[in-house]
């Protein structure tokens, strides 16, 4: 009996060990493949940088290679007009019941282009307002850079 069972230990003992082979041959199998997976994921991770990059050179360079307009280009300002002060004040600069008319306007006409820029830049709440008799503050437009300011009061001026 204890020969059976030293005999059977043994081949209990065998079969551990062939276990235990098989079972790291196919964990160094799995992990060979995770590393081949990964290696091939880090390649294409590296291919759309630098193809984003890529993209980001070109949008930049097509930026620096367009003109910005001219200061006081009334035509820029009129696109400038139709998309931040059209829904306010009409597409013709007309007026409506949100806001005064901007053509045909004294203030415009008389203003400096100064007190202008200053009025679109701070927009007129409360007491500042001009006109009382619009419910609608006229929102100020702080983050507008200068080139576009003097296009905006070179298209006002020219609607006067």
């Amino acid at each position: 009996v204890v020969k059976d069972a030293e005999k059977k230990a043994a081949e209990v003992k065998a079969a551990a060990a062939e276990k235990t082979v098989e079972v790291k041959a196919m964990a160094a199998a799995k992990a060979a493949e995770v590393k081949t997976v990964a290696a091939e994921k880090a390649v294409e991770v590296k291919a759309v940088a630098a193809a984003k990059a890529a993209e980001v050179k070109t949008v930049a360079a097509e930026k620096a290679l367009t003109p910005a307009p001219a200061a006081g280009d009334a035509a820029a300002g009129a696109a400038i007009y139709k998309m931040k002060c059209s829904p306010c004040h009409g597409a013709e600069g007309k007026g409506t019941a949100m806001a005064p008319a901007l053509k045909d306007n004294a203030w415009v006409k008389a203003a400096s282009n100064a007190d202008i820029t200053g009025t679109i830049k701070n927009g007129r709440q409360g007491k500042a307002k001009k006109y009382a008799n619009f419910f609608v503050d006229m929102p100020a437009s702080k983050a507008m850079s200068e080139g576009d300011l003097s296009s905006l009061v070179a298209y006002l001026k020219s609607l006067n």
